[in-house]
C-alpha cells in the first residue's frame, strides 16, 4: 500500500434532476454547461501579453429521458414551458448539489416507431447556480 486513498468515480446514473422539488422520472442523462465572458485589459503601449477579467457568467442545463404517463415533474415542466415560467431545479451530481432557476428554452418531444416516447429539455440559468458540497 502506497498510503493515497482511492476515491471512487462518480456514476452519471447517480446524477439526479428536479424541478420545484420533484425528481425528474425516466431521466437518461443532464449536462451543466457553466461560463463567463472576459474583458480585455490589456496594456496596448507596452505591446506585452494580454490581460483579461472575468465578467459575467452564465449557466444552462440539458437533460433527455423517457416520457412517463402522468409523472408530476414532467407535467410541472410541459406547464412551466406552455406559460413561460422560471422553474427552481436542484441537480445532484455525487457530492456537489446544485441549485438555481431557469427558463426552458428548448422541450422537444420525440416519438420513434420502435421506442418509447422521450424528451430532450434545455434550461437557460437565471441568475446564480448555487454549488454545496455534501
Amino acid at each position: 500500500m502506497t498510503g493515497k486513498t482511492i476515491y471512487p468515480a462518480n456514476r452519471g446514473v447517480d446524477t439526479i434532476l428536479s424541478f420545484e422539488g420533484v425528481t425528474l422520472g425516466g431521466q437518461k442523462n443532464a449536462s451543466l454547461s457553466r461560463s463567463v465572458r472576459t474583458v480585455d485589459v490589456s496594456n496596448e503601449i507596452q505591446k506585452q501579453w494580454k490581460s483579461y477579467l472575468p465578467a459575467e457568467k452564465t449557466w444552462s442545463l440539458s437533460c433527455g429521458g423517457m416520457v412517463i404517463k402522468n409523472q408530476e415533474s414532467f407535467n410541472i415542466l410541459e406547464r412551466a414551458f406552455k406559460q413561460g415560467d422560471k422553474i427552481d431545479i436542484t441537480l445532484y451530481c455525487g457530492d456537489v448539489k446544485y441549485i438555481g432557476s431557469a427558463y426552458i428554452s428548448s422541450f422537444p418531444i420525440l416519438a420513434s416507431f420502435s421506442d418509447t416516447y422521450t424528451y430532450n429539455i434545455s434550461l437557460i440559468g437565471d441568475g446564480e447556480l448555487n454549488a454545496s458540497f455534501e
